[in-house]
């Protein structure tokens, strides 16, 4: 399938840098989802996701108001224009029917019926040292007939923009320390064995 949407220059390194992260087709984790879905409560919305955008699909790490969904065709994701280097570290579409480029998107159009849309990027270093934009942590309100809440994205100020930004920093250095973690187990084995080694 070829991608519709916007492909960032760093696109080869971005996605080594996600792929390294080893978050893709894992089952969700009660960190994660601690988070989506604080942002829920917070922010008065019924959907909140950890979006990874991979080659040719957004993958959700963690999701709260969509089901059983896991992820979404790339070409659909607004979380694949927010990852991109002209776009502000939160990107906020306040009203995706009157946007250009989201008024015709199936997500828009049908079910979840997307009307606003939030999300802070998440930006970790690659292996060449350089910054790249995995995903977003991002929250979206949905047509009020089909469950939205019209003063969420009302209220949306630049403090909760501010608020949102801080939440994702959380999520990132939980992503780190996850990575920590599971290197730290596999070289316990190896521990063991020079201890044994050595004995």
């Amino acid at each position: 399938m070829a991608a519709t949407c916007p492909i960032p220059p760093d696109e080869e390194e971005r996605l080594k840098t996600l792929h390294d992260l080893d978050l893709l087709d894992v089952s969700y984790e009660p960190s994660f989802d601690r988070i989506t879905s604080l942002c829920c409560q917070i922010f008065d919305v019924p959907i909140a996701l950890v979006s990874l955008v991979d080659a040719e699909r957004q993958f959700f790490k963690s999701q709260r108001g969509l089901g059983e969904v896991r992820e979404t065709p790339r070409d659909l994701a607004f979380c694949a224009h927010a990852i991109m280097p002209d776009a502000p570290d939160v990107m906020v579409v306040n009203d995706a029917q009157a946007d250009p480029r989201f008024r015709g998107n199936a997500l828009v159009t049908d079910w979840p019926h997307i009307r606003f849309y939030a999300g802070a990027r998440l930006g970790f270093t690659g292996s060449d040292g350089v910054v790249h934009h995995i995903g977003t942590l991002c929250i979206i309100d949905t047509d009020v007939t089909k469950g939205g809440f019209e003063g969420a994205r009302a209220e949306f100020d630049g403090s909760k923009v501010t608020m949102l930004e801080e939440l994702a920093h959380v999520l990132v250095e939980a992503i780190e320390l996850r990575g920590y973690k599971r290197r730290d187990a596999k070289d316990e084995p190896g521990k063991k064995r020079k201890l044994d080694d050595a004995a």
